[in-house]
């Protein structure tokens, strides 16, 4: 079974972890779900000085790829006794687990607009955290489960230009570089949003206006809001 507390520290530990680096992007946020009696997303995250140019977000932690012998087990890093079980190899996948997490993020989504209708004409934006099981954040369709009012779906990535620069290493250069014989280059860490932005959104999502650098997975038809 899962770690429920390490879960919930992880969860917060995301959620947190995100709220920073929207401020070091130089943008503001609001808390939405100071009630933890209703159900809502997380933030409203907008340009400084200005509540007109901003985006409702809501952050979710996929924990697990699923379940294994009736329940027992769950699929996931966070299952210590995962590790335990000996039957081999297993199939799971992470495609229904994903599709749930964005389903009950717009259900915060649209029980906030209910209450608060001024928020309907932002985009709404849900930033995931997967498990290393549940990492098939590149499998969502461009159109994110025909759910329109999700404007994208985001997660982190670190490093990826360091990945990048080794990849054009030969084994050679490689193996010198780990045994001290030769030195390279290699770039500083980076924390950058790869997006999936909604191929049909209610409220098209423009990354660019509010994040640096992002990995921009697809692109709206209209080259107009592509940005």
């Amino acid at each position: 079974m899962l770690d429920e507390k390490a879960v919930q520290r992880e969860s917060k530990k995301f959620e947190n972890k995100v709220k920073g680096i929207f401020k070091k992007y130089g943008l503001e946020v609001d808390v939405l779900d100071k009630n933890k009696d209703d159900s809502r997303p997380d933030f409203f995250v907008f340009k400084k000085n200005n509540k007109e140019k901003g985006f409702v977000c809501e952050c979710k932690f996929v924990v697990s790829a699923g379940t294994l012998d009736d329940g027992r087990y769950h699929v996931s890093t966070f299952d210590p006794k995962l590790g335990e079980r000996n039957k081999g190899g297993f199939q799971f996948s992470s495609f229904g687990k994903i599709k749930n997490k964005i389903r009950e993020a717009l259900s915060q989504y649209q029980a906030l607009i209910e209450d608060k209708p001024n928020y309907k004409k932002f985009p709404f934006v849900v930033v995931l955290k997967l498990d290393f099981f549940a990492n098939s954040f590149g499998l969502i369709p461009k159109n994110i489960y025909g759910l329109p009012k999700i404007s994208a779906v985001m997660k982190i990535e670190r490093g990826l230009e360091r990945e990048e620069e080794i990849k054009k290493w030969s084994k050679e250069e490689l193996k010198k570089v780990i045994e001290g014989k030769l030195k390279k280059k290699i770039p500083p860490e980076s924390i950058r949003f790869k997006v999936l932005r909604n191929s049909n959104p209610v409220n098209p999502f423009k990354a660019r206006e509010f994040l640096r650098n992002p990995i921009i997975l697809h692109h709206l038809k209209d080259s107009k809001t592509s940005t």
